[in-house]
Parts: structure tokens; C-alpha cells; sequence
């Protein structure tokens, strides 16, 4: 195959009874009539269907022959593309991250265990729902169980993002996508899981159950919220001594000594520990601190008296609260 071409939206190669296409460097499938074979996780049936069928299949689901239109993004988050006027779709309360995919997409097979390792470590964490859909066996790569259908709900988000029909699709929250890798031609897998972990912690921080702080312009320069993710317009600090300039939001000891603080540009400083996240619980402050708590009463986050920063979720530096 081949990357960087002049006018890649225009290369198509056949390969294997289906379309291999290049557009803006992102790789992607396009389904093409054939037959699929794929066999059932721990067992020997085979399921075959032709695209055609499936194509029909997925119509019925939906109860509708209507086609769906192409979203118009508002602008891009990395290589992904987002709407502000969607909303972040949930599940329990939890965002919805999607991958569709299928089993024969050598693009797909690319990106499988990059995906599925990144969204699974959120999953067991309590901060996400997570699907990896493969579109020919029907089956979610995702669970141990063995699925024959997928979810009329989940095609008409498959739909509505990718009209066309290609994979891998990545739909996170129902308001960020991408058709495609973005870093294949790089063959760049630690690039794929440091966007995927930032956007999923921008989605989480975006939720409306979070602790704001704002600058007297009434920016937001902070957000800690109750899925345990931090995001900073500024950065990160530890170090002997924190002084906070004025207009800071200060973290005191019992004694009235400042051990942290956030100031009015979204700059964070710690006196003990570092800025590292993704503890597995946040439960053991030492004496008094400062907490963010989510519903069920589970501290997700702390700034303890000695200054020491523990959170659940990810750090954002820099970031856009």
C-alpha cells in the first residue's frame, strides 16, 4: 500500500474482495459485496452472510430506509472531528465510547488491542461504558460472551457518524469521531493510546458533576470531577514550597499553612507527591483534605494536608477545562 500521496482521497486499491482507501491519511476499509466467514469465540460455527444481506440486515434494525446525512464538524480535537451542539450520550451515567470494526480489516486488526487495552482499563475503573462492535460477526470484542446482533441502537450511531459505510469507526461520547487511524502511517500505536486516553479524560471532565474553578474573568482555569480526571489550562507542579499569588484557590494545613493551590491561569502546585493520576483508589488522605467525592460517597479525588495530590482518572495539562 501507500501513504502520502498528492491527492490520497483519490487512491483506491482492491485487496481481498473489498476496497483499501487513503483519505487524509487515515486508513480505512470500505465495504465491498462479499462473503464472510467467521467462527464464534470458543467454538466452531460459522456464520456466513453476504454484505448485501448484512447491509439489509442493519436497514431493518433500524426500521428505516432513510439515509442518513453527513455530519458538518465544528472543528477537530486531534484527529478527531466533533459537533458542539451534540450532546455526550451515556450509559448508567457514563460516557459511551464506540469502536466499529470488523474482523477481516487489516486497518481494524491494527488498532484492535491498542483500543480495546485503553478503553477496558476505564471500564474497570467505573468511569465508562465501552463497545467494540465487529459489523460482519456481530459480536462485541469487548466481552467474553458471544454476540449474534448488534444493537439497532448502536448502528444508528454507526449511521448517523459514517454514512458511508467504511471502518474502523470511532464515535466517543456521540460527539467526537473518526473514520480511520489516525497514526497507521506513522505505524504509531503510542500516539493512537495518548489521544484516546486525552480525549476520553476531556469527556469525563466534561461532565456536569464536577468542581469548577474560574478566573475573575469567569473562566474556567480547573475542573475536578467525580470520575476522578483533572484538567488544567495550566500545568502541574511539586515542590518544597507552594506560594500562591493572588486570586489562587488555596489548600491550607490545620495550622493555616498553604500546602496547594490552583491560581487564576489554571496552574496547580503540590508540596509533597507528584502529578501522577491514575491511582487505584484515593481513600487514605493523610489527616484532613481537601476531597471530590462522586455519588455513591467514593473519593476520587484529594489534596491532603501535607500537600499530597492523589486522583483516580488522568491529569490534563494545558488543557481546555
Amino acid at each position: 500500500s501507500k501513504v502520502g500521496m498528492a491527492n490520497p482521497a483519490a487512491v483506491y486499491y482492491k485487496k481481498l474482495g473489498y476496497e483499501y482507501q487513503i483519505v487524509n491519511n487515515l486508513h480505512t476499509d470500505q465495504f465491498a459485496t462479499q462473503t464472510i466467514t467467521t467462527s464464534e469465540k470458543g467454538g466452531d460455527s460459522s456464520i456466513k452472510e453476504t454484505q448485501q444481506q448484512k447491509t439489509a440486515n442493519q436497514n431493518a434494525a433500524q426500521n428505516t430506509t432513510q439515509q442518513p446525512t453527513t455530519l458538518i464538524p465544528d472543528g477537530t480535537d486531534g484527529t478527531f472531528q466533533y459537533r458542539n451542539d451534540l450532546n455526550i450520550c451515556k450509559q448508567d451515567g457514563k460516557p459511551i465510547i464506540y469502536l466499529f470494526s470488523t474482523s477481516w480489516c487489516p486497518h481494524c486488526q491494527w488498532i484492535k488491542d491498542t483500543f480495546d487495552k485503553v478503553v477496558n482499563e476505564y471500564v474497570s475503573q467505573g468511569k465508562i461504558v465501552a463497545y467494540h462492535w465487529q459489523l460482519d460477526t456481530h459480536d462485541d470484542t469487548l466481552t467474553s460472551a458471544v454476540e449474534t446482533q448488534v444493537p439497532a441502537e448502536a448502528l444508528a450511531v454507526y449511521n448517523k457518524f459514517n454514512p458511508d459505510g467504511s471502518i474502523p469507526t470511532f464515535v466517543f461520547g456521540c460527539k467526537y469521531w473518526r473514520i480511520g487511524n489516525g497514526y497507521e502511517s506513522q505505524n504509531d500505536l503510542a500516539a493512537e493510546e495518548t489521544e484516546f486516553r486525552a480525549l476520553i479524560d476531556k469527556i469525563i471532565a466534561s461532565d456536569l458533576h464536577k468542581f469548577t474553578i474560574k478566573n475573575s474573568s469567569g473562566t474556567s482555569v480547573a475542573s475536578l470531577s467525580d470520575l476522578g480526571a483533572i484538567v488544567l489550562s495550566g500545568i502541574c507542579t511539586a515542590q518544597a514550597t507552594c506560594t500562591p499569588p493572588d486570586n489562587s484557590f488555596i489548600v491550607q494545613n490545620s495550622s493555616g499553612e498553604t500546602v496547594g493551590y490552583i491560581d487564576s491561569s489554571g496552574n496547580l502546585c503540590i508540596e509533597t507527591g507528584d502529578c501522577t493520576g491514575g491511582s487505584a483508589n484515593c481513600n487514605s488522605p493523610n489527616g484532613q483534605a481537601f476531597l471530590i467525592q462522586d455519588s455513591s460517597g467514593t473519593t476520587q479525588i484529594y489534596i491532603d494536608q501535607t500537600g499530597d495530590l492523589c486522583l483516580t482518572g488522568t491529569l490534563t495539562q494545558s488543557g481546555s477545562p
